[in-house]
């Protein structure tokens, strides 16, 4: 479970024992392992129950929707093709006949954020 060697394993008891005194280690050691009981069954549980769920009808289900709305896509795609290469009046075959139009370009602004202004610029005298 845990990747940890003997030895500081060792150290950590030593430690423990130190710490705890011989008084509390038993029932520290019987707290810690009926917490990791509760843990490692709650994992399982959790695990048992996710392929439970995932084995079931709805997986499969998933993966026909999946496949519907790839050919859904693919349909999509040709009927565009077809319909750009009417416009375009060539072949529905020949990609490079097919041409979407320009995008506009977008003006851009001046940039005023950030830029200091000269001392007295923008002030009136009186």
């Amino acid at each position: 479970m845990f990747d940890i060697p003997f030895s500081e394993l060792f150290i950590i008891a030593v430690i423990a024992l130190v710490v705890l005194g011989p008084k509390h280690l038993p029932e520290v050691a019987r707290t810690l392992g009926s917490m990791v009981r509760r843990i490692r069954r709650f994992v399982d549980n959790a695990r048992q129950e996710l392929g439970d769920e995932m084995s079931g009808g709805q997986l499969d289900e998933l993966r026909a929707l999946r496949d519907e709305l790839a050919q859904t896509r693919q349909w999509a795609a040709q009927s565009s093709r077809d319909a750009w290469a009417k416009l375009a009046g060539g072949n529905p075959e020949d990609d490079h006949a097919i041409a979407a139009p320009a995008r506009p370009r977008r003006r851009r602004r001046p940039r005023t954020a950030g830029v200091k202004k000269p001392d007295g610029a923008g002030k009136e005298t009186g």
